[in-house]
């Protein structure tokens, strides 16, 4: 092969990785999903799933989808721990703590993470950190083994500003009054359980009787139970 042609190939080679790693974004129209409006990087892998895809991608400005795609097959998705680290953050390890599959086992969609001091983010806390950062290292971890990725960051504000148009942000911004509403609401009813417990002098450990009692005689089945004794629980910080 001569001088020239390996310097074509070498230059091709180049071109195509420094793509291959730039953040693209795009919008179009579904015939089945509405509107959509998408931001992606191809990364680095392990052989045989050297490109893997990080995806963000909104519908009909009200649904948001994270996911990591092209990285492997998953049997299932109760063994998935999805590790993240940032490079302008490398003391922190992001571990999410829950995940889902998609039918053809080959994405992972991404929600909620944590850190090692037990503090919560969201996948959108998660995706701002994504424009801070230039590159990030992904560890996709099952009980067959860990899977190491690459993506880069640069570049990538832009596409994710793309995400989060002004009416989604809109969205996002209703769907947070209506939640601390909900809060409030649901404090409301708390407190006046408590009081309740209070002024007949229940103790602790016989207030779960009581509301498993009082729900039953409701007629609520036993899987409705379950949930609503969950949801009191956590509320009313009854401990079992």
């Amino acid at each position: 092969m001569s001088l020239k042609k390996v310097v074509i190939l070498i230059l091709f080679s180049n071109v195509i990785n420094t793509y291959s790693q730039n953040w693209h974004f795009k919008s179009g129209k579904d015939a089945f999903d509405g509107n959509y409006r998408t931001s992606y990087v191809i990364g680095k892998g392990e052989f045989p799933y050297n490109t893997p895809e990080l995806y963000i991608n909104v519908f009909n400005e009200n649904d948001l989808n994270f996911y990591i795609s092209s990285s492997g097959y998953y049997p299932t998705e109760s063994d998935i721990k999805v590790m993240l680290k940032f490079n302008n953050d490398p003391n922190i390890i992001y571990t999410s703590n829950f995940v889902s599959l998609s039918k053809d086992k080959e994405t992972i969609f991404l929600f909620s993470f944590k850190n090692k001091l037990d503090s919560t983010f969201n996948k959108h806390e998660i995706i701002k950190k994504l424009k801070k950062g230039s590159s990030l290292n992904v560890r996709i971890a099952t009980d067959f083994g860990d899977k190491n990725l690459y993506f880069s960051l640069t570049n990538s504000s832009k596409s994710i500003d793309f995400i989060y148009s002004d009416k989604y942000l809109n969205y996002l911004k209703q769907q947070e009054n209506e939640q601390m509403l909900i809060a409030k609401d649901r404090k409301k009813i708390s407190d006046s359980i408590n009081n309740i417990f209070e002024q007949r002098k229940i103790e602790n450990q016989n207030r779960e009787n009581l509301l498993l009692e009082i729900l039953t005689k409701a007629g609520i089945v036993k899987l409705e139970i379950n949930k609503a004794m969950d949801i009191l629980k956590y509320h009313l910080l009854i401990r079992a």
